[in-house]
């Protein structure tokens, strides 16, 4: 139901006979999907799958690079609109002891980041923002910040004005701190590393101690297209 003052939605009908197969990773593993579930929300595939494309005559479409795990979820969200990641919810263990939150919260970062890599593969900007919210659902509920490996991984493979590296700079600028990064900064990207230390310059330079309301400001970690409006 529209809220007050706001247009109400159109209705579609869906058409679910019209199929795509997409071929996943190395081993070429195959999901046959609607193809209107797939131009929901990605540009990738509503460009490939429209028109003259090979894509789309052969209604076919390749993803060598992406994991079908990954894809996986991707799919369950486009059917569902959850994002389903493990059995327990971020909120389901914040008052757990603290290994087993860290424990969980790694394994929550370990499909999170792929997923924000494969949303910015397929240019899915709706993806892009349920990620981020994701990400701070657990850095909220669990309080541990995602560890080298996701930052290695999310600076290996998005582009320079993610706003996902906005947001690991942020964790880390007022939540890990600037010295323990000196300790491990051996197993951290030298670009992040170098992100980080501007951060903490320009913060040290304005009002002098910074802010941990990232977590009150998810907006600033979104990507707003035509098709995807500022957060209200």
């Amino acid at each position: 139901m529209a809220q007050p003052g706001q247009p109400a939605a159109k209705r579609r009908k869906l058409d679910l006979f019209e199929e795509v197969v997409v071929v996943v990773g190395s081993q070429e593993h195959r999901f046959t999907v609607p193809k209107c579930f797939l131009t929901k929300t990605s540009d990738f595939f509503k460009t490939c799958l429209n028109g003259t494309w090979k894509e789309a005559k052969d209604k076919t479409v390749k993803l060598p690079k992406q994991e079908p795990g990954i894809f996986a979820v991707y799919l369950q969200w486009l059917y569902t609109g959850d994002l389903i990641l493990c059995e327990a919810t971020p909120e389901d263990l914040k008052d757990k002891p603290h290994e087993d939150r860290q424990s969980a919260a790694l394994e929550h970062y370990g499909l999170l980041v792929p997923l924000a890599i494969l949303a910015d593969s397929l240019a899915d900007s709706m993806l892009s923002n349920v990620v981020v919210d994701a990400i701070l659902r657990v850095k909220y509920n669990m309080h541990f910040a995602p560890g080298p490996d996701q930052v290695r991984r999310a600076y290996g493979n998005l582009p320079e004005n993610s706003p996902l590296k906005r947001l690991l700079v942020d964790m880390y600028l007022y939540d890990v701190g600037v010295a323990f990064v000196e300790r491990i900064k051996a197993s951290l990207p030298n670009d992040f590393v170098f992100d980080l230390m501007i951060a903490a310059k320009n913060v040290a330079s304005s009002s002098g101690k910074g802010s941990k309301s990232y977590c009150q400001e998810k907006c600033r970690y979104h990507v707003h297209t035509d098709n995807v409006p500022k957060c209200t």
